[in-house]
């Protein structure tokens, strides 16, 4: 099997990842994995799975009480780009269905 060769290969892997990011993005609080999963339409484990992988490279932080929480990580200029593209693009104003 091929593996990544950088970390934006594995964090921006489907358009899960990236609905996943626009939904911490487009939310004023942290959010819960339940949250995220509803709001994106996918299984609380996909979810999981996709949080794990943005957590190993820095992109989104959780807070430590529980129920945990997650929110992007804002310090790390690859997510600012990247919300800015995503901006730019139009991305983050339309809704998925």
């Amino acid at each position: 099997m091929v593996k990544p060769e950088h970390e934006i290969e594995e964090t921006l892997a489907s358009y899960l990842h990236l609905r996943l990011i626009k939904t911490l993005a487009s939310s004023p609080a942290p959010c819960s994995k339940y949250m995220l999963a509803k709001t994106c339409g996918i299984s609380q484990r996909s979810a999981e799975k996709i949080l794990t992988k943005l957590l190993k490279h820095g992109w989104i932080l959780q807070t430590p009480y529980k129920p945990t929480k997650y929110m992007l990580n804002k310090q790390k200029h690859p997510v600012n780009k990247l919300i800015e593209f995503l901006n730019n693009a139009g991305y983050m104003s339309k809704t998925h269905q």
